[in-house]
């Protein structure tokens, strides 16, 4: 490749990844002979991967092309087949270049109920789930896992979340849900310093058993009381901005609270 020397980079090794090699998605795995009917599991197979974009984020074809490179890693570090393997994009908003991009290299885009939209043709079994399309019915944790509720089914789905045997299972879930929808949130919880920090702890917000008893033991002022509070949201990696919002505090203090 002499004659082409001055526009060519030529690098002998190329390191991907400076930290140990692991996916962030989530896997969910099943015997080949059980058939799942739910719809957003209709397409399972013995190995599953379903990847999910934030309430305010969107699937660009960048993160797409992300995606099918993790199952061919995870085919190649399981020994499986592509056949054995499916993949889920679980998204909040329309992927349009996605899917034009799909239909331009030759997939055909079928729709399998509302919200959920199946690629034939392709390499590989994959669907993307659009979360506000899906029926409340049958699917209400994920059409709701996203920005914009409103405090009617904000309220519904905390109460319903926190009645689950297993409370721990839906942390991450009420955070998500609470930081994507922190002015609702705000709105239907006008409360006191310490009421609002047990609502934040109970609902599993916050980071949790700690702020409990930090609090317990400075809430003898209000100062005090803001002080947990934002320690608490700083260990959920709340937002300064959001933080002060809940709190009361300026931003300067906040910062001095880490």
């Amino acid at each position: 490749m002499r004659d082409y020397s001055d526009v060519l980079t030529f690098e002998p090794e190329h390191q991907l990844n400076t930290e140990p090699l692991r996916i962030d998605v989530l896997v969910i795995k099943k015997p080949a002979e059980v058939v799942i009917k739910k719809n957003i599991g209709r397409i399972f197979r013995t190995h599953n991967i379903v990847e999910y974009k934030s309430p305010d984020d969107y699937l660009a074809l960048a993160d797409f092309h992300r995606g099918l490179a993790y199952g061919y890693l995870y085919c190649a570090i399981e020994n499986i087949t592509l056949a054995d393997l499916t993949i889920t994009f679980a998204v909040s908003r329309y992927p349009q270049k996605v899917l034009a991009y799909l239909r331009e290299q030759g997939g055909k885009i079928v729709e399998q109920g509302s919200g959920i939209y199946e690629i034939t043709g392709w390499v590989m079994p994959l669907q993307i789930v659009i979360a506000p399309e899906l029926n409340a019915e049958d699917n209400l944790w994920l059409k709701q896992l996203r920005a914009g509720l409103d405090a009617q089914s904000l309220e519904r789905l905390m109460k319903q979340a926190l009645r689950q045997k297993s409370i721990s299972k839906f942390r991450a879930y009420l955070q998500v849900i609470a930081q994507a929808n922190m002015a609702t949130l705000m709105e239907e919880y006008q409360m006191s310093a310490q009421t609002l920090e047990d609502f934040l702890v109970e609902s599993g917000i916050t980071a949790g058993i700690e702020a409990r008893s930090e609090a317990r033991g400075e809430a003898r002022g209000e100062a005090r009381g803001k002080a947990a509070i934002a320690r608490s949201m700083l260990a959920s990696d709340f937002s300064l901005s959001d933080i002060a919002k809940f709190t009361g505090l300026t931003v300067a203090e906040i910062e001095r609270l880490k």
